[in-house]
């Protein structure tokens, strides 16, 4: 529980010069604050999935979650919808 916990709360700074090994300091432009909350340009590849009206979702769960679980998930999807990640 402990853990679930430490994952839902909201941090707002890691100092990762403290937390990486000396051999990956040339790696942390990769953990910049700012770089983690955007999307990376678009590419040729992308492509817009064109969904039809007449037709609905059949989506159903794998499995039930927990209401930890179910948190975590809510979470994360608030969290990528206001970056408009999703």
């Amino acid at each position: 529980m402990r853990n679930i916990n430490k994952a839902l709360k909201i941090t707002s700074f890691v100092d990762f010069v403290t937390l990486l090994s000396f051999e990956y300091h040339n790696f942390l432009d990769v953990f910049s604050r700012e770089l983690m909350n955007t999307l990376s340009e678009r590419r040729f590849y992308d492509h817009k999935i064109q969904l039809q009206k007449s037709k609905t979702s059949t989506f159903k769960s794998l499995y039930d979650m927990s209401q930890d679980e179910l948190r975590i998930l809510k979470k994360y999807l608030k969290n990528n919808l206001i970056k408009d990640f999703i």
